[in-house]
Order: C-alpha cells, then structure tokens, then sequence
C-alpha cells in the first residue's frame, strides 16, 4: 500500500464534524447490541436451568437415549426397543 488508503475515512469524519459524532453513533448503536446479547446470555441460562447440561461429542446421542430408555421406558416408539 501506498500509505493512502486512509484518507477518505478522514474526509468522512472531517465532513461528520471529527471524531466525537462517528464515537456517539457507535454507542447510539451499541447499546441494543448489548441488550440483545444480554438477552440471549440470560435465555441461554433459563435453558440450562430448566434443561439441564448436555453433553455433545460422539456419545451423547448413546448417553441421551439410554438415560431416556432407563427413566421412562413407556415412551419409546414400537421401533425402538429398550436396551438390556
């Protein structure tokens, strides 16, 4: 680079009136950012509270039916029969 490609972000932020108007819209537009991830980060907690942790990797699909098998064999489909 020729040490140029910066200069017509300076013209624009000398057109907006300098640095201050560009730091107000960031926050103007920050603040529901973080109200949205707040939200998200408080949801994904209610989640685990009520659901519990799960495991993921290769055998967590193994370990999730076989705890459904062992505490509620009644609601299994006809295709899947309990493990012994």
């Amino acid at each position: 680079m020729d040490g140029h490609g910066n200069v017509p972000g300076i013209i624009a932020l000398l057109m907006i009136g300098g640095i201050r108007p560009f730091q107000t819209i960031t926050v103007i537009c920050g603040v529901p950012a973080l109200a949205i991830i707040a939200l998200m980060a408080l949801s994904f907690f209610k989640d685990i509270r009520k659901n519990g942790w799960r495991l993921s990797g290769e055998n967590s699909e193994d370990k999730l039916t076989t705890e459904i098998e062992t505490k509620h064999p009644e609601v299994l489909p006809p295709e899947m029969p309990a493990k012994e």
